[in-house]
């Protein structure tokens, strides 16, 4: 079951572009209310990085977008290379 929710996220961060550890870091990060700079400095990329991320979460369908804050929820961890 966890592994068939890693490989939906994995998917969808794919087919927007993005790496799949990155958005998670930074989806998981914004649900907690951290900023784009603070998150930038905790996960160790640059804060355009971030910032293109969130861009792109908020033009993707609101469907898909809510599936990955979902997924996100439901994994703690994710070991993506």
């Amino acid at each position: 079951m966890k592994m068939a929710l890693f490989s939906e996220f994995v998917d969808l961060a794919k087919k927007h572009r993005m790496h799949p550890l990155y958005l998670h870091n930074i989806l998981r990060f914004r649900i907690l209310g951290v900023g784009n700079s603070e998150i930038a400095t905790l996960i160790g990329v640059n804060r355009n990085t971030v910032n293109r991320y969130v861009n792109i979460m908020s033009k993707i369908p609101v469907e898909e977008a809510l599936r990955l804050a979902e997924l996100v929820c439901f994994t703690e961890r994710l070991d993506v290379k």
